[in-house]
């Protein structure tokens, strides 16, 4: 009868694990799709897989074990530990999303908005069809207290139009600040910085907006 009572026990605690676990993962999914809708794969399920094995998998290993009571209270601190480490993942949820591709130029996650407006302001509107040796990153992470974005965007252009644009940033009344090479389109302390840079030998245009709140 005891042996039976162990027994009982053991299975009782391993389904509250799995249940636990499972339900507050689907919730944390379900959660981060609901406030950080994004266009790019969410870099974060590293930490969720992580999350899985340490305390599910390995404590439900030792836990089928019923080797002692001692396994009983790890089995039970684990299942703490599960809900401890995932609740506080529903608080703070890191979340990145990031791309390299040109075909997904200006494409921001949709709850940036604010950002949206002053990128469309910054960039131009679409990447011009004579350039070259393109580059495109686009990264964002967010969780409940901060929040970094950073876009950057160069090419090479022909030389009257790499000087027509050089003469039209000139002439915007934009510049707050200026360096041997780039351009300052933000005060220095602002969160959000907006920055231009230029190679004279390659003709080559580099925009730089980046936005960090904590």
């Amino acid at each position: 009868m005891p042996r039976r009572k162990g027994n009982l026990i053991f299975i009782i605690i391993g389904a509250a694990n799995v249940l636990v676990f499972v339900s507050f993962w689907i919730a944390i999914v379900f959660l981060l799709n609901l406030k950080y809708p994004s266009y790019y794969t969410p870099l974060n399920q590293e930490y969720v897989h992580l999350l899985l094995v340490v305390f599910l998998a390995l404590p439900s290993m030792l836990l089928f074990l019923r080797k002692s009571v001692v396994s009983v209270i790890y089995a039970i601190v684990s299942v703490l530990l599960s809900i401890t480490s995932l609740v506080t993942m529903l608080l703070i949820p890191p979340l990145c999303s990031s791309t390299e591709n040109p075909k997904n130029y200006l494409k921001i996650d949709a709850q940036q908005r604010e950002f949206i407006q002053r990128a469309s302001d910054f960039f131009p509107v679409e990447i011009p069809a004579e350039a070259t040796e393109i580059s495109y990153s686009y990264f964002k992470y967010s969780n409940f207290l901060d929040d970094e974005i950073s876009i950057e965007a160069s090419w090479n252009l022909p030389e009257a139009e790499y000087e027509r644009i050089k003469s039209d940033i000139k002439g915007s009344g934009r510049i707050k600040g200026e360096g041997a090479n780039s351009y300052r389109l933000s005060r220095e302390k602002d969160f959000l910085q907006e920055l231009i840079e230029y190679e004279d030998s390659q003709k080559r245009i580099s925009y730089i907006m980046t936005y960090k709140e904590e």
